[in-house]
C-alpha cells in the first residue's frame, strides 16, 4: 500500500475497514468467535475515530501554513517598502518645528514681531535635557514648502542646494549666540568686541527674539551676503521661517519665526 498523503492513507484505510467490517459482520453471522469479532470491530472503531483526529489535525496544520504563508508573503513587501525608504532617503529631514510652523507663526503674530507665545520654546530651539540652551537655527525646506515657492524667488536652485546654504546660515546663527551666551568675563578683547556689535543691533523689538543680520557674515564668517544667500532669505521669508525688521538705520534684522 503506497499512499502520497495522509488523506490517501486514510481514504485507503477507510475503504479496507469497511471490506473488513464486511467480512466481520458474515462471520459473526455465521455465529463463529462472536467475541472476537465484537473485539476487534471496537479496535477498528477506535482507530477510525484516531485518523479522523488526525485528519483534523491536518486540516488545521494546512490553515496555519496557509496563514503563515500570506503573512510572510506581507512581511516580504513591508521588507522590501522599507529597504526602498532606506535607499532612497533624503539627505536632510525636516525637523519638528517646520511641521508646527503654522502655530508657531500664529503665535509670533499675537505676542508681537518675532516673539513666541508665553510658556514656548523659543523657534528655532528644542527642549534640553540638561537644562542648556541649544544652539538656534532654522529648520529644512521640505518638499512642499519649496515647490510652493514662485520660480523667480527661488532661481534654478535646487531644494537641496537651498538646504545646503541653509546650514551655512545656521552655523552663523548659531555662531551669534554661541558668544552672546558666554560671560563677558570670558571673553578676549577681539571677542568682547564683537558681542558690543551684536549687542548693540538688538532693540526693544527684538527683545526676547532670535535674530541675525548681514554683518553677522562678516563677523563669523569673514565674507559678505553672497547673492544666492540673499535669494535664499526671501525664500525663508515667504515660506515664513524669517521675518525681517527693518528699523534703526541700515541694519536689518532677521528674526527666526
Amino acid at each position: 500500500m503506497e499512499c502520497a498523503t495522509i488523506s490517501e492513507l486514510a481514504d485507503s484505510l477507510s475503504t479496507r475497514f469497511e471490506t473488513a467490517k464486511t467480512a466481520f459482520r458474515l462471520h459473526v453471522s455465521a455465529g463463529r468467535d462472536a467475541e472476537e469479532v465484537s473485539e476487534m470491530m471496537a479496535h477498528v472503531t477506535d482507530i477510525q475515530r484516531g485518523l479522523r483526529d488526525l485528519r483534523a489535525a491536518v486540516d488545521q496544520e494546512k490553515a496555519h501554513l496557509e496563514f503563515a504563508q500570506a503573512t510572510l508573503a506581507s512581511l516580504r513587501v513591508e521588507r522590501a517598502r522599507v529597504e526602498h525608504l532606506m535607499a532612497n532617503l533624503p539627505s536632510r529631514l525636516p525637523s519638528l518645528q517646520a511641521e508646527q510652523k503654522a502655530a508657531a507663526n500664529s503665535a509670533a503674530q499675537t505676542n508681537g514681531v518675532g516673539k513666541p507665545a508665553s510658556g514656548s520654546s523659543r523657534p528655532g530651539t528644542a527642549a534640553s535635557s540638561n537644562g542648556e540652551k541649544p544652539a538656534p537655527s532654522i529648520a529644512y525646506l521640505t518638499v512642499d514648502e519649496f515647490n510652493a515657492v514662485p520660480q523667480y524667488m527661488r532661481g534654478r536652485g535646487t531644494r537641496d542646494q537651498s538646504n545646503k546654504l541653509l546650514e551655512e546660515l545656521n552655523s552663523v546663527i548659531a555662531a551669534r549666540y554661541a558668544l552672546m551666551r558666554r560671560p563677558r568675563s570670558e571673553l578676549s578683547g577681539a571677542q568682547r568686541k564683537l558681542w558690543m556689535e551684536c549687542k548693540r543691533e538688538e532693540n526693544p523689538k527684538t527683545k526676547g527674539s532670535l535674530f541675525f543680520t548681514e554683518e553677522d557674515f562678516k563677523r563669523f564668517k569673514k565674507s559678505s551676503l553672497s547673492k544666492a544667500m540673499r535669494q535664499l532669505l526671501v525664500v525663508l521669508r515667504h515660506v515664513g521661517r524669517i521675518s525681517s525688521l527693518r528699523e534703526g538705520g541700515a541694519v536689518v534684522r532677521h528674526v527666526l519665526t
